[in-house]
């Protein structure tokens, strides 16, 4: 339900039109008006969330010139989406129902896309930001912290939200707890210091230019 009030917006915060009603490609008409509406577009869904016959439509068509959640429109302007919105327990839920049909082939570009950013592109990405070879980050130093290594985890977590057994296998971590502390620490560390925070983002940022080109 927010999700389609978001899409019929888009028009109208685009300066396009000033009423989600105008814009003659919307499939908002379609919801409202039988007769207006394709045979392909699937309305019932939607509008049974709402209630039944005339009271429903009226419901619905309240509700989508209602105020856009702000939680929404931030979540649609990062420069990644998570595959998942929700919380926290929400996310971990849906992980656990979608099993192995969530895994992102390495070999299939568009899954990617779909559910986040690839393992071996972040590890190079990182790896490039800290002038440094790819394989690099995946070596034990004893006694010396590997700073490029747990930030490469903490970014193959919330960027390509990966699982934790798998980020351990191409950086050399058995233990995914060992990981999910990595994450923690590295996480903690790029929120009170500025030299981790400005790191992230320049990551990001050739991600993001990878990605476009």
């Amino acid at each position: 339900m927010a999700v389609a009030r978001y899409i019929h917006h888009n028009p109208v915060d685009a300066g396009m039109v000033r009423d989600i009603s105008q814009y003659r490609w919307s499939s908002h008409r379609g919801y409202l008006d039988k007769k207006r509406c394709p045979d392909w577009l699937a309305t019932e869904i939607l509008l049974a969330r709402f209630g039944k016959g005339s009271r429903g439509v009226k419901e619905y068509e309240s509700f989508m010139h209602s105020r856009v959640e702000t939680e929404l429109r931030e979540f649609y302007r990062e420069t990644f989406q998570r595959p998942i919105l929700g919380g926290k327990a929400f996310v971990e839920w849906v992980k656990e129902k979608i099993g192995q049909r969530a895994r992102v082939e390495e070999e299939k570009p568009q899954s990617r896309r779909v559910f986040g950013l690839g393992l071996q592109d972040i590890v190079r990405a990182t790896a490039r930001v800290y002038g440094k070879r790819a394989e690099e980050l995946g070596k034990k130093r004893r006694g010396r912290e590997n700073e490029a290594r747990a930030m490469a985890m903490y970014l193959c977590r919330t960027l390509g939200g990966h699982k934790l057994t798998e980020i351990g296998k191409v950086l050399g971590l058995e233990k995914y707890s060992s990981v999910s502390s990595a994450c923690l620490s590295m996480k903690g560390r790029i929120e009170n210091e500025k030299r981790l925070a400005r790191r992230a983002r320049n990551v990001e940022r050739l991600l993001k230019s990878q990605q476009q080109t």
